[in-house]
């Protein structure tokens, strides 16, 4: 007698990417303790297109002429962002540049910069939301603009962010992953998730809803 087929078993295609998820953090972790972050989530319907490209690497440890394990190790995601536009208040946060009557100075000298989380949504079939978490990040030092030319008809220009996702100082937590659609879920829903940046295991007893 055939399993019945349970939660998650079947596939789920992708829908479409939904919105962009931002929020600063107001203290860096450190060794021994976790970050902290603004309480304002600002959610965006401004994502296009969201690519990820790893660093990750596998080493081979051999013993006794075997090969012993095969270690794997990802310490960092890079987030490339097309997008229909960027509010400048957001923007300016991302870049911590120097503000004086409207006028942002940008700097040559060496200087961090500002770190914060970002979380994407996307839509799979049979209404599963996916979501993810990415909670210490910061863009590229890179920059890269392109400013183009109107024409007589309009033709719609995105903008792109290079973006560097880390592990925490503390946990080496890169990113947290929320599917509607996995068989276990405690209580956790879709909208506790993406209320704010989610980077521990312990913090999830304080996300999930009680039981009635």
């Amino acid at each position: 007698m055939a399993d019945t087929p349970k939660k998650g078993d079947g596939i789920q295609y992708d829908v479409g990417v939904d919105d962009l998820l931002i929020v600063f953090k107001t203290k860096k972790e450190d060794s021994t303790t976790d970050a902290t972050y603004e309480s304002q989530v600002y959610r965006l319907p401004n994502v296009k297109k969201m690519g990820v490209k790893g660093n990750g690497k596998a080493v081979e440890i051999h013993a006794s002429s075997k090969l012993f394990a095969k270690v794997s190790q990802e310490t960092q995601h890079e987030l490339s962002l097309t997008h229909i536009g960027m509010p400048i208040n957001i923007y300016d946060k991302m870049t911590g540049n120097t503000l004086k009557k409207g006028v942002a100075f940008a700097k040559s000298t060496p200087h961090e910069f500002p770190e914060f989380a970002l979380g994407v949504i996307a839509n799979r079939s049979d209404d599963v939301k996916d979501a993810i978490w990415y909670p210490s990040c910061s863009l590229d030092p890179a920059t890269t603009m392109d400013y183009e030319t109107a024409e007589e008809v309009f033709k719609e220009n995105d903008g792109s962010l290079a973006i560097t996702a880390n592990g925490l100082r503390n946990s080496s937590i890169l990113y947290s992953h929320f599917n509607s659609a996995r068989e276990i879920v405690d209580g956790l829903t879709y909208e506790t998730f993406i209320a704010q940046p989610v980077f521990s295991e312990a913090q999830l007893d304080t996300l999930t809803v009680p039981k009635a």
